[in-house]
């Protein structure tokens, strides 16, 4: 099989970059909602990364960004930047399988919280994006339309269960795209594909619209290809401004745990890695000894399992 990690359009362009060519001038919106969808139709048969793409309903959001822009009208970052939405959650008129067999006819009325964020933004929704089953997976391998696969090597899992946002961003097909985190099912996809995740703390941005796992820990994220789109994505799902603010002197936690310690070599050099990246730029470090983490997990399994089981 063959790599396609930035295959598609919108590979190393990023969100501000886009804007300042949409608004130069230099392209429309339409133009880049053409190449999203012919992207998605070209890679996603081997990426297998978007359950339903959406053509006209992209197409129609499109050409309205275009108009509005035309009359003076700028949403802001996202104006006319396409993307995707994890199959998880709510789109009015636009199916939502959830990764099951018995939602594969499902359409809902109306627009999650995070979606109608989106298109207040200008968002241009291109589809739906793969999903493991009902979001109980961390492999992106189990759903009704089969697995997703890795742009960097297709053989190879994306991880879940976010899985089709953190392929299509990984493979150029959309800038930044949206998913949902209970245990990791961003940070996961994130991680396995090359892209950047994030969890948000819990209850930043609204879950109303998203079928659930845990009420519990549930969570809405975005993931893009930088550090700096995710933080627009994630202002605009969480409704926050993001401030900048000033590197030198500010101090992180690096979690010193046993199930830290017992990551392999590949994992425990990207750490060492990002360490000494971080005290470059100015960054204070800090260990913090968490020895409380081994219990987690059995906390975790507590309160999702019986969570999933009611709602199952």
């Amino acid at each position: 099989m063959t790599a396609l990690a930035g295959a598609g359009p919108f590979a190393g362009m990023s969100i501000a970059e886009l804007g300042i060519r949409l608004r130069s001038g230099a392209t429309t919106a339409h133009e880049m909602a053409e190449n999203a969808l012919a992207a998605a139709d070209s890679f996603n048969p081997e990426l297998n990364c978007y359950v339903t793409i959406d053509h006209d309903g992209a197409l129609s959001a499109a050409a309205q960004a275009d108009r509005e822009l035309a009359s003076g009208l700028d949403r802001g970052p996202l104006h006319g930047i396409p993307v995707g939405v994890k199959d998880l959650i709510d789109t009015a008129g636009l199916r939502t399988t959830r990764g099951s067999r018995h939602f594969d006819r499902h359409v809902p009325t109306a627009d999650a919280a995070v979606v109608v964020a989106l298109r207040q933004a200008g968002a241009v929704i291109v589809g739906k994006t793969h999903t493991h089953q009902f979001a109980y997976g961390p492999t992106g391998d189990v759903a009704h339309t089969g697995p997703a696969r890795n742009p960097h090597d297709p053989s190879r899992m994306t991880g879940g269960s976010s899985s089709g946002s953190g392929a299509a961003v990984a493979a150029g097909l959309v800038p930044a795209a949206v998913g949902t985190d209970t245990g990791g099912s961003v940070r996961i996809p994130a991680a396995l594909c090359g892209v950047v995740g994030l969890r948000p703390s819990q209850g930043a941005v609204p879950t109303d619209g998203v079928f659930p796992l845990s009420a519990t820990l549930d969570t809405v994220g975005p993931l893009a290809a930088t550090v700096a789109d995710t933080a627009v994505l994630w202002s605009i799902l969480a409704g926050q401004p993001v401030d900048p603010v000033p590197v030198a002197g500010l101090r992180v936690g690096v979690v010193r745990a046993d199930v830290v310690d017992r990551v392999v070599q590949s994992q425990a050099s990207a750490l060492a890695r990002a360490r000494a990246a971080l005290l470059a730029d100015g960054f204070v470090l800090k260990d913090v000894e968490v020895p409380e983490m081994a219990d987690w997990a059995r906390c975790y399994l507590d309160i999702i399992g019986p969570e999933a089981r009611a709602l199952h």
